[in-house]
């Protein structure tokens, strides 16, 4: 089988700004689950936030069984708490931000034959399928921003007030 590399250099290698960048994707991420679990918790009727049965619940699922029982807490209370009724929405970006951090958390970057970052990506749900192309920094940063944007809509949603403000950095 013919393969293109991603990388022709040190494997690990990726300039400071990009290894900033994702790492700044990895702390979204994990500030953004730790709030989407208290904001499952709070849906599910749980008001203490160091309840150890709900969170032994929650850290024992997936995020994608999390999300599920998410929007299933939203469509079921959605009658009674009108605040609500764009679930959906939401739901559909947490999946975006979550697809976001899976790429950059889980896919090879390094540079290519000519230096420039390439990310090659790979998935094998019902068939393998393969893609090297090149990746820009500022791919990354606005994963990071979505995955912020994200968490604010899943506060905002839930506790029907407006999140905590400003802009990723």
């Amino acid at each position: 089988m013919l393969r293109e590399s991603v990388v022709d250099h040190e494997p690990d290698y990726l300039p400071d700004e990009w290894l900033v960048e994702l790492g700044k994707v990895v702390k979204a991420w994990s500030t953004f689950e730790r709030m989407f679990d208290l904001m499952l918790q709070k849906l599910a009727g749980y008001n203490d936030p160091i309840d150890p049965t709900f969170t032994i619940l929650t850290f024992h699922s997936s995020f994608p069984q999390r999300l599920d029982m998410f929007s299933s807490l939203c469509a079921a209370h959605q009658e009674t708490e009108k605040h609500l009724k764009n679930y959906k929405a939401i739901v559909a970006q947490v999946r975006e931000a979550q697809g976001l951090r899976n790429i950059f958390m889980h896919q090879l970057i390094g540079p290519g034959e000519s230096g420039e970052m390439r990310i090659s990506k790979m998935s094998a749900r019902g068939q393998l399928r393969m893609e090297v192309r090149p990746i820009e920094l500022s791919e990354i940063s606005e994963a990071h921003k979505k995955i912020f944007e994200a968490g604010r809509a899943v506060y905002k949603l839930v506790l029907n007030t407006a999140p905590w403000e400003g802009p990723p950095t």
